[in-house]
């Protein structure tokens, strides 16, 4: 679940922070489906990527982020393949 779409920033911060003392105190497993690298940077130990319908990446936050893996980039980069927007 994503909870926090259309928040800003500083809320956006609130939450994650939450979610990290929630999980540490009550040592739990969290799963936080996002589109915010940044917060899944923060939050996550292990992090998957989905693309395709199926699980393409996995990995820490870090081995995640240093990928260089073309759809990987295109992802955590922010840019899109112009030869697959339809009009």
């Amino acid at each position: 679940m994503n909870p926090r779409p259309g928040l800003d920033p500083i809320a956006s911060d609130s939450i994650d922070r939450l979610i990290i003392r929630v999980r540490d105190h009550f040592k739990v497993t969290s799963i936080v489906v996002t589109h915010d690298m940044r917060s899944a940077q923060r939050v996550g130990n292990c992090v998957f990527m989905l693309h395709d319908k199926r699980i393409y990446a996995r990995g820490t936050p870090e081995e995640i982020f240093k990928s260089t893996d073309p759809i990987v980039r295109q992802f955590i980069d922010g840019v899109a393949d112009p030869t697959e927007i339809v009009f």
